[in-house]
């Protein structure tokens, strides 16, 4: 039986390059998302499942939108919008 040395396959090197990108961005946009819940969490009290909902499924764009508006904002809908 022979050993395939992966390493020397470009289209699977390039595939791996493209997981392993997408996995830092995946952990990245979770830390951001865990970071704003936990500050809403200690500015506002109980954040409700619909702004959970929302910062689950936001963009990174949004997410760092938030985390600056988070800082001025008086209410949860003052960071992430109305219900």
């Amino acid at each position: 039986m022979s050993v395939i040395d992966v390493t020397k396959n470009s289209t699977i090197m390039r595939w791996r390059r493209e997981d392993e990108a997408k996995g830092r961005e995946e952990g990245a946009l979770w830390a951001i998302q865990k970071t704003l819940r936990s500050q809403m969490k200690t500015k506002f009290g109980r954040v409700p499942i619909w702004a959970q909902e929302r910062l689950v499924s936001a963009t990174s764009t949004q997410l760092q939108e938030w985390c600056q508006k988070i800082i001025v904002a008086d209410t949860i809908e003052g960071v992430i919008g109305k219900r």
